[in-house]
């Protein structure tokens, strides 16, 4: 049996980094000019051995203009269709391996507020199942 030593966050950050669909990151940058899909872990059972099944809530923010709403949202459902494409894919991550084997749509994409009015913010609950490859 492999034991899991990768950081389920630093899985979906190479995952979503590898697409190119927009900046990846964990905390906001300073400013919000370009698509950027924010990663934040919120929960999820972690034996810290074997399986991690995380809990994430996938923040896409977008420019206002033009049709910032609609890119917003299009970036969650990409997103979602790469995080369900690396199911069963072994993925290389900080010198350890893991792979997904099952990734599930909690809710969302959904329009959320923002205190900046010129940018756009949707957002995505997932749940993954993580192992050790």
């Amino acid at each position: 049996m492999n034991v899991l030593e990768v950081d389920a966050t630093q899985y979906m950050l190479e995952v979503l980094a590898s697409t190119q669909l927009a900046r990846v990151v964990t905390l906001l940058p300073g400013t919000l000019d370009q698509l950027v899909l924010q990663v934040v872990r919120t929960g999820g059972p972690n034996d810290h051995f074997v399986v991690d099944s995380p809990i994430f809530v996938l923040h896409a923010f977008a420019p206002k203009e033009p049709n910032g709403a609609k890119a917003a949202n299009m970036l969650l459902y990409r997103a979602f269709t790469a995080l369900l494409a690396a199911v069963g894919q072994v993925v290389p991550v900080d010198g350890g391996r893991a792979v997904m084997t099952r990734l599930d749509l909690v809710s969302g994409p959904s329009p959320a507020p923002y205190e900046n009015p010129n940018v756009r913010h949707a957002v995505s609950t997932i749940q993954a199942r993580i192992k050790a490859a």
